[in-house]
């Protein structure tokens, strides 16, 4: 059996799901801690703010999802990775300038960094992670792409950035706007588009997003490797929004 048809059936098993899960959760704390600034480095206090906000976490379900949309048009994860550290900082912007306002209201801070910055510093943070995300996306040498190819990925995180701004105050909607943008981005990661019918399949997909993860669900194939990677992803989320977790 081929080496990329062996991993991918590996997938079928819950234990080795589980383990892919992590490989990927580990696979972006990873890319992360090497793309941000130093802790050392000047302003420290802020650089290790930043570094706190973004690296204390366990779960990267966005970049999760894009992976998957990669193995399903036959990208490896270093072809998804600089854009999906782009998205993950993104999304942090907006969960950092969502979450300061119920710190304000004396509600208890959920993250560490949270606990031991105070409020000017981390909007220095949350300020920080855009201009930090299209960075990535302009410079990266992980993402191999053309310049043109580069300004089409930057479109789409750009329109994603001004939409989720607005919705700040909503975090399941920013969170669906930032899953489906996850879904773009990993397309646009492809030098060249994929075929027909994986294009068809992964544009009902991320239409069927906007509905819900049951919904994304249906419409992808019940069989076949191709896929598998994103089927199992798709219903491990469905699974957790419907037993309230993180999103």
């Amino acid at each position: 059996m081929p080496r990329a048809s062996l991993q991918r059936s590996r997938l079928t098993s819950t234990g080795s799901f589980a383990a892919q899960l992590n490989a990927w959760q580990q696979r972006m704390h990873i890319a992360l801690a090497r793309r941000l600034p130093a802790a050392d480095q000047t302003p420290a206090r802020l650089h290790t703010a930043l570094r706190s906000w973004v690296l204390d976490r366990e779960e990267r379900s966005h970049p999760i999802l894009m992976f998957a949309v990669g193995r399903t048009m036959g990208l490896r994860e270093e072809q998804i990775e600089a854009a999906a550290c782009a998205l993950e900082l993104l999304h942090l912007f907006v969960e950092v300038h969502r979450t300061l306002p119920a710190l304000a209201r004396d509600q208890p801070a959920s993250h560490p960094a949270l606990q031991i910055y105070d409020e000017p510093t981390m909007l220095l943070v949350g300020d920080s992670l855009p201009p930090l995300a299209f960075n990535l996306i302009c410079v990266d040498p992980g993402l191999r792409l053309t310049a043109k190819m580069r300004l089409q990925v930057a479109a789409v995180l750009a329109s994603v950035s001004e939409q989720a701004a607005s919705t700040a105050d909503c975090p399941g909607q920013a969170n669906r706007l930032h899953y489906r943008a996850g879904v773009r981005l990993a397309i646009a990661c492809r030098r060249r588009p994929p075929g027909r019918k994986v294009t068809a399949l992964l544009a009902d997909f991320e239409r069927a997003l906007a509905l819900s993860w049951s919904d994304a669900y249906a419409v992808l194939p019940r069989r076949g490797e191709q896929a598998e990677a994103l089927r199992r992803v798709t219903h491990w989320l469905a699974e957790r929004d419907a037993n309230g977790g993180p999103r």
